[in-house]
């Protein structure tokens, strides 16, 4: 998440950036380092970053394709495909060594943003020998998780 963040901020309009200033007066540092601060903290409890101060939990999620998941030489290709965009601004990828699982903050394998209708791809690698599960959760640019998607496999030879 924090690789996440911190990567994306340069994205963030000046109004965005702007709504984290009280709360980066308040603590005495950047409005980068109250942005990064408030999400990676809600991120420890499993709940989406947002893009604005106070975190409002609401968005449209983006309309999401069929994920797919390709296996190659020790390494699994994970493809969301985006519909529409909506408030997507992010895709969290969670990989388990079993079948039928329910995500959890340590399954998270990979964040990738949302641009457009572009897919969002995760390459996982190096990987050993073995079949791996794959699910998603989207969340808007307002701090809304979205709904775990349904589980793919891949088999790495």
């Amino acid at each position: 998440m924090l690789r996440f963040l911190s990567q994306d901020w340069k994205n963030l309009t000046s109004g965005d950036k702007t709504t984290w200033l009280d709360r980066a007066n308040a603590k005495v540092v950047s409005t980068f380092n109250a942005f990064i601060g408030l999400n990676v903290y809600n991120w420890r409890d499993f709940l989406a970053p947002g893009q604005q101060d106070p975190i409002l939990r609401t968005g449209t999620d983006s309309v999401l394709g069929t994920l797919a998941a390709v296996a190659g030489v020790r390494s699994i290709t994970v493809t969301q495909p985006i519909t529409t965009a909506n408030d997507g601004w992010g895709i969290i990828f969670f990989r388990s060594p079993t079948g039928t699982f329910t995500a959890t903050f340590d399954m998270c394998k990979r964040i990738g943003k949302v641009s457009g209708t572009n897919a969002v791809v995760f390459v996982d690698s190096p990987l050993l020998p073995g079949t791996y599960y794959y699910s998603i959760r989207p969340f808007t640019k307002l701090g809304k998780l979205g709904t775990e998607s349904a589980e793919v496999n891949a088999t790495v030879v």
